[in-house]
């Protein structure tokens, strides 16, 4: 068994965890400064950090935060931006395109790319004026403009094919090159966020890259079933359509009254291990363990011989997320008995 999968296992029929968090990445785009500038959220102090530095991902909760860069105890520059859940943000502190110092924030746009390219942002923060980005194929030597006339601090994005590309930089219109060639390597399945900092014509004038996996940010659907053959009671979900994050109920119906019993959690229903239980001799002939078990639960049936469970799958493991299988078992005199059981897998 997958570790994953026990770690899924140990999170559920706990209280529904909080929507997904945000995730920050934070560039040191401003060049000069005498020390290191310290990055404040609210109030607290996340870290410091120097020119052409790259901190982060930083898991936020949603909301808004009030952001302070600042630099000797004094705050040069400071934003109130608002974080959506499951969304990835870049914040770079960067040069204006004359004068000046600026904090821009970026979203990173994380859903897959079709046939397998990649995803470049191209962002210009640097001390320049418009400029053109010409890209040219490993081993060949036709450039194309990728990107024309960006202007400070504006981006753009286009889906490539990942490969090795060189990289020019001209004023715009120009076919005077201000910066490259330089080797920019694009896997495919994969977010990069390229970005210009420091002045033009200086040593300051770098690209400084992130990179993130494309789909991070999807959801997978899930569905629920119910199958095999109880030997007594009844199992029952409370949605066809489970989703992440989102509670949901697991019943039983028609079981002993008032018994003692136990709800599995099953990570695998490949396997029949009811014979691993110590007390399968006194199973009723005919009931079947339709799942692995890494996690049992007591239960008590109430007087109408029912009980439910309330399950949360957190969004967090939704990436690695296959399966979860449920079963009940219960006292009926001196006599163990099994449900049929409920499944909940991954579309």
């Amino acid at each position: 068994m997958k570790l994953v999968k026990l770690f899924t296992i140990a999170l559920l029929g706990t209280a529904p965890l909080a929507a997904q968090n945000a995730q920050l990445t934070v560039i040191h785009g401003i060049p000069g400064l005498p020390e290191a500038v310290e990055v404040f959220a609210n109030g607290n102090p996340l870290f410091k950090f120097s020119y052409g530095e790259v901190k982060g991902p930083l898991s936020l909760p949603a909301g808004t935060y009030n952001i302070e860069v600042k630099l000797q105890g004094n705050t040069v520059l400071k934003a109130s931006p608002s974080v959506a859940g499951g969304v990835s943000y870049t914040a770079i502190a960067n040069l204006q395109a004359t004068s000046g110092i600026a904090l821009n924030f970026y979203v990173n746009d994380l859903k897959a790319a079709a046939n397998g390219k990649a995803r470049v942002a191209v962002r210009h923060n640097a001390m320049a004026p418009a400029v053109d980005v010409l890209v040219a194929p490993y081993r060949t030597t036709n450039y194309v403009k990728l990107v024309a006339g960006l202007e400070n601090p504006k981006e753009a994005v286009a889906d490539v094919d990942a490969t090795l590309y060189y990289l020019r930089i001209n004023p715009k219109d120009s076919n005077t090159t201000v910066f490259g060639p330089t080797g920019l390597y694009l896997s495919r399945g994969y977010f990069y966020g390229v970005h210009a900092i420091g002045e033009v014509g200086k040593r300051s004038f770098r690209l400084v890259t992130t990179r993130f996996r494309l789909g991070a940010g999807a959801t997978p659907k899930l569905a629920s079933f119910v199958r095999g053959k109880a030997c007594g009671g009844a199992i029952g979900i409370s949605t066809q359509a489970p989703e992440f994050d989102k509670a949901f109920d697991v019943t039983l119906a028609g079981a002993a009254k008032s018994s003692i019993g136990f709800f599995h959690i099953g990570a695998s229903d490949s396997r029949l291990l009811f014979f691993q239980l110590p007390i399968a001799n006194f199973l009723t002939q005919g009931c079947t363990l339709y799942q692995s078990t890494e996690m049992i639960q007591p239960i008590r049936t109430d007087d109408m011989g029912a009980a439910s469970r309330s399950i949360t799958i957190p969004a967090s493991m939704a990436g690695r997320f296959s399966e979860l299988h449920f079963q009940y078992s219960f006292l009926d005199g001196r006599t163990l008995k099994l449900s049929d059981y409920a499944s909940v897998e991954k579309q």
